[in-house]
């Protein structure tokens, strides 16, 4: 009796802080600048980026939220996509970065991006990993590393499942929602901080923030300030910094461990 009713407390709560997002991200759309044109929503080309004669890993990004944003435009995260590569580059892989739009950036789109929450990503993570499989029959020399935060961490847990065990994919979260399965695997780095209420699951803690968060950012429309969605739902611990000592030595062993050229 334990364990369901455990399990629909995670549903319920799940569905109280997302309703909630998706509430204030109604907003998000408009006036919204278009992310980068290498974003692709919902596509991987199977045919590029081309790699040369040297052995390459192709790293593939998913940001928390919504998933539309490029990790150029990524603060809380494009500085940790940039370290990897920097890592990997000294390691001497040749590398080549794409970001995974996982939400179209309109109305329906989102709608679709709430199921595929609510669904831990059911169909989009199966989506993926067919594209990535098909990436790395048609590329024999590359590898393929992915790496999400929050939200994307879940989608990147759930995309590697599909796929399988092999050396050749790897992946890295960070700050995965407490309603997603941990995972423990050689080829996977769960990263979470003890602070993050987001991780941890304090359930009433979370829920009160993400109401003040919600009413903050709403407010913060109708009156026509700006306010960053970042900023009005706003988790303590929820951030992960290439600066932090510890994220980045876990990292910087992962990549050594798994990445080595023979």
């Amino acid at each position: 009796m334990l364990l369901p009713l455990k399990c629909m407390i995670k549903r319920l709560l799940k569905l109280i802080v997302f309703s909630l997002f998706i509430i204030s991200g109604a907003f998000l759309w408009i006036g919204r600048k278009p992310s980068s044109a290498n974003l692709k929503w919902g596509e991987l080309d199977s045919q590029g980026p081309l790699f040369n004669s040297r052995a390459g890993v192709l790293i593939i990004f998913n940001s928390g939220g919504w998933g539309n944003t490029a990790f150029e435009e990524a603060e809380d995260f494009g500085k940790v996509i940039r370290g990897i590569r920097a890592i990997l580059n000294k390691l001497r892989w040749e590398t080549a970065i794409i970001s995974y739009g996982r939400t179209a950036d309109n109305f329906w789109g989102r709608l679709r991006g709430l199921k595929e929450i609510f669904t831990s990503f059911r169909s989009q993570s199966k989506k993926l990993a067919n594209q990535i499989n098909i990436f790395l029959n048609n590329n024999p020399k590359v590898r393929v590393l992915m790496a999400g935060l929050s939200l994307g961490a879940d989608f990147t847990g759930e995309t590697a499942k599909k796929i399988g065990k092999t050396d050749r994919v790897a992946a890295i979260k960070a700050g995965t929602p407490f309603w997603a399965d941990s995972q423990k695997s050689e080829n996977i780095l769960e990263l979470a901080n003890e602070k993050d209420l987001l991780v941890t699951g304090d359930y009433k803690t979370l829920v009160s923030l993400a109401l003040r968060g919600a009413i903050r950012w709403v407010t913060a429309k109708i009156k026509q300030r700006k306010l960053f969605f970042s900023e009005a739902m706003h988790f303590p611990g929820h951030r992960y910094d290439w600066r932090s000592t510890w994220f980045r030595k876990q990292i910087n062993s992962f990549l050594e461990n798994n990445f080595k050229i023979m």
